[in-house]
């Protein structure tokens, strides 16, 4: 069985972000994680890396989820202050591309980056961006 780290937080840099975060609106489609979600979340992450991944080693934080997604931001603990946009796939992995993981420089490029808001009239089947 193959054991899990946890590894120390920075708490000062959690509580930086965390506040930064409440300051600044999620997208309509993600929302914060609470503290035990957030452990759920890092454990998952952990179990899933390969040695070869490029977060692997690496302590991270759990911020929030894509509802209705297996996509998480995650906050690298590393004193990058990088976030990790990271797709779960559930089951131990062995190829390094896997979970798909973006890195981004802060909160906002992570904003920047995420495609237009989709608003489905299911209807008429039409689907605009708004």
């Amino acid at each position: 069985m193959e054991s899990i780290h946890l590894y120390p937080r920075d708490f000062r840099e959690g509580v930086a972000m965390k506040k930064q975060l409440k300051n600044q609106e999620w997208p309509a489609d993600w929302s914060a994680l609470s503290e035990s979600e957030a452990l759920s979340f890092e454990l998952e992450l952990e179990r899933e890396l390969s040695n070869e991944h490029q977060l692997k080693g690496v302590p991270v934080k759990a911020l929030g989820r894509r509802n209705g997604h297996d996509e998480f931001l995650f906050q690298l603990q590393d004193g990058s202050e990088n976030l990790a946009k990271v797709h779960l796939t559930w089951s131990a992995e062995t190829d390094h591309r896997w979970p798909w993981t973006e890195i981004f420089g802060s909160f906002n490029q992570f904003l920047q980056m995420l495609p237009p808001p989709r608003i489905g009239n299911f209807k008429s089947g039409k689907i605009s961006t708004g």
